[in-house]
């Protein structure tokens, strides 16, 4: 209970940096300079102003020196990530798996949120991650002399990768238009790396699934239709895997009693 606490708390910490994060990068600006300040007054914040969670509150949810609302999301981004460490802390225990699937949840929550507010999916984010990835699964398979597990998870980045590629290029040869960003294609690649070969087709699956009921709802309100990111559902699809990945194929193939 205790390390699952600390690890929830560290996930609301690296929460915060992840909101300078999805500000920033899509503006093309530093994530380390200027120091955090209120978007309207330009007031820097102080050690005590950007204690996560907590300040927000303190504060009322606005600027100490003009007043302006502070937007809700940035605490919510924070409780997600701590929420997200803390399950996966709970499901892998104390281990290397919790420290990969922690680096791939903050990545996501990245990926996501910037997908969702500029429909783009930055490569240097992507590689970035990639390169974290691969340091970590070496070390996992060095450490535990299981080779394995850097065979998969390779095939799995380069997989993920080939298919959305051909998904990619299949729809503008069919429908003559992007069915797809090539950001999904190299997103899919990362994916693939930390969530391995043995469940990615699961992940797609599941993915689809979702972007599909999100697409129908969004249609039945709308009564139109209308482009939507496609980043947010893969990586929720690969989070739902990395939790209940294996319960969820063995009730598959029951179905069919394999």
């Amino acid at each position: 209970m205790i390390y699952m606490i600390g690890l929830s708390l560290c996930g609301i910490l690296i929460g915060s940096f992840l909101n300078v994060c999805i500000y920033r990068i899509p503006n093309q600006q530093s994530i380390c300079f200027p120091r955090s300040h209120c978007p309207r007054c330009k007031h820097e914040l102080s050690a005590l102003e950007l204690v996560p969670v907590v300040s927000y509150l303190i504060l009322g949810r606005k600027c100490k020196v003009c007043k302006a609302p502070i937007s809700p999301r940035y605490m919510c981004i924070e409780v997600i990530t701590g929420i997200g460490f803390g399950i996966i802390g709970y499901k892998y225990g104390y281990s290397l798996d919790t420290l990969r699937y922690c680096t791939f949840f903050a990545f996501a929550v990245v990926l996501t949120m910037i997908d969702w507010d500029h429909m783009i999916l930055p490569t240097s984010i992507i590689r970035w991650g990639i390169g974290v990835g691969l340091i970590e699964v070496f070390l996992q398979a060095w450490s535990i002399h299981n080779w394995y597990i850097l065979l998969e998870a390779l095939m799995g980045g380069i997989i993920g990768y080939g298919l959305f590629m051909l998904l990619y290029y299949g729809c503008q040869w069919l429908l003559k238009k992007e069915g797809l960003g090539y950001g999904d294609v190299r997103l899919m690649g990362f994916i693939g790396l930390f969530i391995g070969i043995n469940q990615l087709f699961l992940m797609i699956i599941l993915a689809c699934l979702l972007a599909s009921i999100f697409g129908i709802g969004l249609l039945l309100i709308k009564k139109k239709s209308e482009p939507y990111p496609l980043g947010p559902f893969l990586n929720l699809g690969a989070f739902i895997v990395i939790l209940w990945g294996k319960q969820l194929l063995q009730i598959y193939l029951s179905l069919f009693n394999l």
